[in-house]
């Protein structure tokens, strides 16, 4: 199993996220910081 760290700066005004955070939220992920996910998967 790998865990993964995803971190981003989503801030363009007009752009809706909604898919990218809807996508994250369906992995075994955790919430650490505003901008950062840790998502553990055995996908490689």
């Amino acid at each position: 199993m790998a865990v993964y760290c995803i971190s981003y700066d989503l801030n363009k005004q007009g752009q809706d996220y909604k898919a990218f955070y809807d996508e994250i939220k369906r992995t075994d992920c955790l919430h650490i910081l505003d901008s950062t996910w840790l998502i553990s998967t055995t996908q490689l």
